[in-house]
């Protein structure tokens, strides 16, 4: 068994540490806010990312954006400060390439950062049904590689940055699939299309599978946070940063839904809480 570390024990992080605990691995864990021991059964709560790293042989992060990202591992008290010969960093937050290669540029030599940002939300992480894509390369993706296997599938993505690109390939696609429900139902609603048969419709369309996962809240009107509408907008901003000029046409007029549906409010529901707003 490995010495691991989760730095960040939100909704997704302590579901890892969870699995991760559960298949027998010692776990030490840290949040950036305070966080109820009883939260985490069976992880070693620290008080710094710099005690996490001291107290392990691998260190997953999974952290809300970019700055999140810097701060956890360069600040003070950071991870970066108490790295050990053989550490290796495993970020599997949305953060995109431009800032998982900054950070493992400034990291210790002998220090590794593998990329493996995830695909699958709360109860994926729950089954160990996530697909990880890891970008990286060398021995540090062999000594990860078991202990990512028990969260999902592990897809070999290429050199470093490359898990952090694909993600961001993939949520150009899903980030835009709850303004197109909503405005699919919107144009029902004009029409005098009842919700139900024109879910019934959109489920053998191309929709479909999304249709199938997110029916239940939309007819329901609950918007439960197993992501945020936030960190969906974060995602979409990544994206559009890292994809340059001109700008990507579907993506960026997604974003500016949920920009538009965040400042109303709605940015801590989850994602869905978009569909209904025409």
């Amino acid at each position: 068994m490995m010495r691991i570390g989760v730095c960040g024990l939100g909704a997704m992080g302590r579901r890892i540490a969870a699995r991760l605990v559960a298949a027998g691995h010692p776990v030490s864990g840290w949040n950036r806010t305070a966080i109820d021991p009883a939260a985490v059964p069976g992880v070693a709560i620290r008080s710094t990312p710099a005690a996490v790293a001291a107290a392990s042989e691998l260190v997953i992060t999974m952290l809300a954006d970019p700055a999140a990202l810097r701060a956890v591992v360069l600040g003070d008290d950071g991870i970066a400060s108490s790295v050990h010969d053989g550490l290796v960093l495993v970020d599997v937050s949305t953060v995109g390439p431009a800032a998982v290669l900054e950070v493992a540029a400034r990291l210790p030599p002998g220090t590794a950062l593998i990329d493996a940002p995830v695909l699958g939300s709360l109860a994926r992480v729950e089954s160990g049904t996530l697909r990880i894509l890891v970008g990286g390369d060398g021995p540090a993706i062999a000594l990860a590689e078991p202990v990512l296997a028990v969260l999902g599938e592990v897809v070999h993505a290429g050199p470093p940055g490359s898990g952090a690109a694909l993600k961001l390939v993939a949520n150009a696609a899903t980030g835009s699939l709850p303004v197109l429900l909503s405005d699919a139902l919107g144009l029902a609603r004009r029409l005098g299309v009842e919700t139900a048969v024109a879910l019934d419709a959109l489920e053998a369309t191309g929709l479909g599978g999304f249709v199938e996962r997110v029916r239940g809240d939309v007819e329901r009107g609950e918007h439960p946070p197993s992501f945020r509408l936030a960190l969906a907008r974060k995602d979409l901003d990544l994206v559009l940063e890292a994809a340059g000029e001109p700008p990507l046409t579907m993506v960026h007029a997604a974003a500016e839904r949920l920009r538009s549906a965040e400042a109303a409010g709605l940015g801590n529901r989850g994602f869905t809480a978009v569909v209904g707003d025409r």
